[in-house]
């Protein structure tokens, strides 16, 4: 019997160091993003969309997006895997970034 070599152990693995970097790296995009979404991490921006600030909290938002969407592309390109948590998709889904006062709109839209 014999040992493996690095390569013949990630054939026979189906992965290799860079996949499970990619992979940690996919993991750790995930695990700040899902901070945003806890009430702590979301306390700031839920504060700004209070007070009518709404566009500053997505303008906010937008470069999260940019970084995780960009993370999680490097972390795919060296093989990792995993969905793709994003808090940007959370706050738009729940309304966060209109102009309002504590969830009243300052504004209605004209007709339909």
């Amino acid at each position: 019997m014999r040992e493996l070599n690095t390569m013949e152990m990630d054939a026979v693995s189906g992965g290799s160091i860079s996949s499970l970097i990619g992979s940690a790296v996919i993991g750790v995009t995930n695990a700040v993003n899902e901070a945003f979404d806890s009430p702590l991490g979301a306390a700031f921006g839920n504060a700004l969309s209070d007070v009518g600030l709404g566009p500053v909290h997505q303008l906010a938002d937008l470069g999260g997006l940019a970084l995780s969407t960009a993370a999680y592309a490097v972390g795919t390109a060296l093989g990792g895997t995993g969905d793709q948590t994003l808090h940007y998709v959370d706050d738009a889904s729940a309304g966060r970034y209109g102009v309002s006062f504590f969830q009243f709109p300052l504004f209605s839209s004209v007709g339909n």
